[in-house]
């Protein structure tokens, strides 16, 4: 298969899984509850059952066509989706305010698990997955894992991981690049179903307020957005892990690609080779020209001979 043929099903997938699946649940939900009466009537399974019954074929083309077109314009957003369940609110209305007071309890919560001390593995294992350091504390657990994982990757080797990682990207084994996109397609479907549980929340309870019990449909849809972000979460970790890996077994390839110098070891790498990288990549202005200096391109590998 070449490999436009897998870059489009690659995309295909991703849009099957992370947006349309989604919002197809979520309008059969809906749909379900309107066509059982709601919210004029009591919802009643066999008002369901008839609606269903006398539906015809070009009303489900129409709804299964309306659900892909609406897909296809909120695809885009997913990205933008996961950062707002990050955390990164600032923007929307009242949101600085609430991003300030949410990073201000989480750093209370991070300088309170430093008191105590990282001895006990519960501790332990609680402080790795906030971002280390003096980086402020997300206002949320998906936020704090992402972060978290995200920086470590490459600060253990020196550099800075938003930086650096559009460039060493394409040099990874298909492998690795197969194994994040699929813990990025885990993390980005969670997320979704999440948004998709909560708005349900607010939809069902709206369509069935009068009706008492099947108000347990909102607590349902409440349930399935909790299960959804903890299972976000545990793909954020997982994503995390793998860049990590991307960054242990391929920092070194950055600058063979870029026809550079290895640095002569670790300490070296972290110490000074990978900031004045990472300092090159962010702004070349941002280097003095006896640091520019110290990047010593390699002569071009010989010529293969030629074959017998």
């Amino acid at each position: 298969m070449s490999t436009p043929d897998v870059l489009t099903l690659r995309i295909g997938s991703r849009f099957l899984i992370v947006t349309l699946f989604p919002n197809l649940v979520f309008a059969l939900l809906i749909g379900a509850l309107m066509f059982a009466g709601a919210p004029s009537h009591r919802p009643d399974w066999h008002r369901l059952e008839q609606r269903l019954q006398d539906l015809s074929v070009v009303g489900v083309v129409l709804l299964g066509v309306s659900v892909l077109a609406f897909s296809v314009a909120l695809h885009p957003l997913n990205y933008t989706l996961v950062q707002l369940m990050e955390g990164y609110w600032r923007g929307l209305p009242f949101g600085d305010q609430l991003q300030r007071s949410a990073e201000a309890r989480g750093n209370l919560y991070r300088r309170e698990l430093r008191r105590r001390g990282a001895n006990g593995a519960d501790v332990a294992a609680l402080l790795y997955w906030l971002p280390p350091g003096n980086n402020p504390v997300r206002p949320t657990m998906l936020g704090n894992v992402l972060f978290a994982g995200e920086v470590r990757a490459g600060s253990r080797y020196g550099y800075w991981t938003e930086v650096v990682w559009p460039r060493l990207m394409p040099l990874l084994s298909d492998q690795i690049r197969s194994q994040l996109g699929d813990a990025r397609n885990q993390l980005d479907a969670a997320a979704r179903l999440a948004s998709v549980g909560l708005l349900g929340v607010l939809t069902t309870t709206l369509l069935l307020i009068q009706y008492d019990v099947w108000l347990l449909v909102a607590v349902g849809c409440y349930l399935f957005a909790w299960t959804s972000y903890r299972s976000a979460v545990a793909a954020a970790r997982r994503f995390s892990q793998g860049l990590a890996v991307a960054f242990d077994l391929h920092h070194l390839a950055l600058w063979d690609a870029l026809s550079l110098d290895r640095p002569a070891d670790l300490d070296v790498e972290y110490e000074t080779r990978a900031e004045l990288l990472t300092r090159l990549f962010r702004d070349e202005h941002d280097l003095e020209p006896d640091e520019r200096a110290t990047f010593k391109y390699l002569p071009p590998p010989p010529p293969c001979p030629p074959c017998p």
